[in-house]
């Protein structure tokens, strides 16, 4: 007896890889046709640098996502860490290899208390990673004294990280590209990406294929608060100081970033595209409200924000089903 064939897959399920696509075709198109100089090479670099810091952040973002869990404490890391590395080229005097090395080994520690109340206490991630963002605000109040904190004299120079330029990329636009290059090759090519991939899309399988999935938790909130450490010294170099109240909210842009282009909220599934895709969706939605600040409010960002992630997460939710 014969079995019967597979059922072909939905046509929800076949959208949700390229939700992302869509998504910045047509606002591109939109804008394009409103703004002719929209689509001129010299706003897409616009573009790009805008977006970097959110990309960067993103791009930790991804680590945990595909794992199963995500991370609302990256706005805070990036404070904490970019306060760190303010206070240590200021009044620590220290040179900025120093300053940047002791600001990544800090938020890297961060990532490292995230991960383990989310893989060995067993917290949800979303309590988990909701508690320390509220804590780590709390020691950078504590550390700077709610005060901004001055780069010292190597201040101008650290500020080339976000201003300086080669041709027409600014050094943080190239830094996020360069970042994206190393998360399509981590994904893919190193067994630390395979595990990601196989702990979120089953955890009790990945434990079965004696993988430690402990560790391979830990690891994504480390690297996720790692490049949110990088985010916050791009921060306070476009700046000039580092404020107490930086990075409040990024977290959120972050998360819509990697959900816009396509990121399974579940876990399993995603990448280095569909990040890239989603940081460009939400600058392309500010820059083009900007152009058409005419004719369109940019009061409308949010809302327009909005609506794309939930039809977003809509279609992801729809494919889970229909699976």
């Amino acid at each position: 007896m014969t079995s019967s064939p597979a059922p072909a897959p939905s046509a929800v399920v076949r959208l949700r890889p390229y939700t992302g696509v869509l998504a910045l075709a047509l606002l591109c198109t939109l804008f394009g046709v409103s703004r002719p100089t929209f689509a001129s090479p010299e706003n897409f670099f616009n573009v790009l640098n805008a977006v970097a810091i959110v990309g960067i952040l993103a791009i930790g973002q991804c680590f945990p996502l595909i794992g199963g869990g995500f991370d609302l404490s990256q706005g805070a890391v990036a404070c904490f860490t970019g306060s760190v590395t303010a206070s240590l080229m200021g009044a620590g005097g220290q040179p900025i290899p120093v300053a940047v090395c002791g600001g990544i080994a800090a938020g890297m520690t961060l990532g490292w208390i995230n991960g383990l109340l989310v893989s060995r206490v067993g917290m949800n991630p979303f309590v988990a990673t909701l508690g320390t963002q509220i804590a780590y605000f709390g020691a950078t109040n504590v550390f700077t004294n709610n005060q901004p904190l001055s780069l010292g004299p190597t201040g101008e120079q650290f500020r080339q990280l976000s201003f300086g330029t080669f041709g027409q990329f600014s050094y943080a636009s190239l830094l996020f590209l360069g970042l994206i290059a190393a998360l399509f090759f981590t994904l893919r090519l190193l067994p630390f990406g395979q595990y990601l991939y196989t702990l979120g899309g089953s955890e009790e399988a990945t434990r079965l294929a004696g993988i430690d999935t402990i560790r391979v938790k830990t690891a994504s909130y480390v690297m996720s608060s790692g490049l949110a450490a990088v985010a916050g010294m791009v921060m306070i170099a476009r700046a000039g100081q580092a404020s107490p109240v930086a990075g409040t909210g990024a977290e959120l842009e972050s998360l819509a970033s990697c959900i816009i282009g396509g990121i399974a909220l579940g876990g399993g599934a995603g990448g280095a595209w569909h990040v890239l895709l989603g940081v460009l969706t939400l600058g392309v939605i500010d820059n083009g409200l900007q152009m058409v600040g005419d004719v369109i409010s940019p009061n409308w960002r949010l809302v327009i924000r909005g609506v794309i992630i939930l039809l977003a997460v809509a279609v992801d939710a729809r494919a889970r089903l229909k699976r």
